[in-house]
């Protein structure tokens, strides 16, 4: 087994995830070859054998600069520290230790972190565009390892702050080479035991959820409106200019803009021509992202029968693990229930959610109430509204699906 992580062995979640793989197991060795100056005396060194410890295991310090690199064989787990990614790389091939690295890969568990985690990955491309200055041995080949096809970005958190377009180079990265970068705060890891992969993130409070609404977040509704104020206007005197700037007026002024515009001209609301939705744009791709970043992906909706058939038509259906429809469910957002049947669902805590969402009444302010963080999409009539209460100031807004993939708390936290 292979884990890819940002820092170590530093949160419960990754101690508790592989406390069942190293029941049985007794040694570990851990590399410190990627620091070229201090080594064994790398000030992270106590705290890695104090990790290592804590799941059991009698910890050496090892560098295959200086010991025969066949000697890892003999433990039974193996963890290679952070520091500099081109002097490792280089390191494991002088000493000819890419085969024996993926024999403890297949056989046992090999840990790997920071510059390591990079190293047993594809390339080191992707550092390469942050830190070029590192390569201090002069790397011309900035092929890795291998040992996982999974790219990963360490330390992103904190890198986010320090570094001035730090997530753009890496979204650009992932469009010229069509890869996707898992990015890992500290404390979060990826886990590759054969087939399967797992994202493990840090702390109690790690977004493992996102919820959307459907009309006017995923799909834009804007034909379905015009066909409804054609319908409904039709053989009387009002137009669709004045209809359209007394719903922006009341939307405005924090009203249902449509219902209000309806009660003021006398007009009697006509059936929603649901064959007009269309996604937006960059609805797919924004999905696609989301779920390669490692996120669980659900629907809180409030819809008629047959939301699932209508997603799987454009599409969609796919990417969504959960689907709570106001029509199946039997009740309706703004009521809390349907959020929490979407959570027991799922079996998430809200504090591990998040709600994307057009409207501060039916979106917003009771997924923020359950304790779900919130992301606000000014798409549509309910774009124009403003906050009646600090219940409904979102957590996040955009103006566009694929603004989320940069939002820090999704971006540090969740795939």
């Amino acid at each position: 087994m292979l884990v890819l992580c940002s820092n170590g062995l530093t949160s419960d979640a990754i101690i508790a995830t592989l406390r069942p793989y190293v029941d049985r197991q007794k040694t570990a060795a851990l590399v410190v070859t990627a620091d070229p100056l201090y080594k064994e005396n790398n000030y992270h060194v106590p705290r890695c054998i104090e990790e290592l410890e804590e799941l059991g295991l009698a910890v050496n310090v090892f560098d295959i600069d200086k010991t025969p690199c066949e000697d890892l064989e003999q433990y039974d787990v193996v963890e290679f520290i952070g520091g500099n990614p081109y002097y490792l790389l280089d390191s494991v091939r002088k000493h000819r230790t890419e085969p024996i690295l993926q024999r403890i890969a297949d056989s046992k568990l090999l840990i790997g972190w920071s510059a390591a985690a990079f190293v047993f990955g594809p390339s080191l491309s992707l550092v390469n565009e942050y830190t070029p200055e590192m390569n201090v041995v002069g790397l011309k080949d900035l092929s890795a390892l291998k040992l996982s096809d999974i790219e990963v970005l360490p330390h992103y958190d904190r890198f986010l702050r320090r570094f001035e377009h730090f997530e753009e180079t890496c979204a650009k990265y992932e469009a010229d080479n069509d890869v996707a970068v898992v990015r890992l705060n500290d404390g979060d890891a990826v886990l590759i035991d054969e087939s399967e992969v797992r994202v493990i993130r840090a702390g109690m409070n790690a977004i493992r959820w996102i919820f959307f609404d459907i009309g006017s977040t995923l799909v834009d509704e804007e034909e379905a409106y015009k066909h409804r104020i054609r319908d409904m206007i039709q053989g009387t005197s009002v137009t669709y200019e004045e209809f359209s700037e007394k719903r922006i007026q009341y939307a405005k002024e924090g009203y249902n803009g449509d219902q209000k515009a309806i009660e003021y001209f006398g007009l009697k609301k006509t059936p929603w021509h649901s064959e007009d939705e269309v996604p937006f744009d960059d609805c797919e791709e924004t999905l696609r992202t989301l779920c390669d970043r490692g996120y669980q992906l659900g629907v809180i909706a409030n819809q008629k029968l047959g939301a699932k058939d209508r997603l799987d038509v454009w599409g969609l259906g796919r990417y969504f693990s959960v689907i709570a429809s106001s029509a199946e469910l039997g009740v309706s957002k703004p009521d809390s229930e349907i959020f929490l049947g979407a959570l027991v669902m799922a079996d998430c805590r809200p504090e591990n959610a998040v709600m994307v969402g057009d409207r501060l009444d039916n979106d917003i302010r009771p997924a923020k109430e359950l304790g779900m963080k919130t992301i606000r999409i000014r798409k549509g009539i309910a774009g124009y509204a403003k906050p009646s209460c600090e219940a409904e100031v979102p957590d996040f807004t955009v103006d566009s699906l694929s603004e989320i993939l940069s939002i820090p708390c999704l971006i540090e936290e969740l795939l």
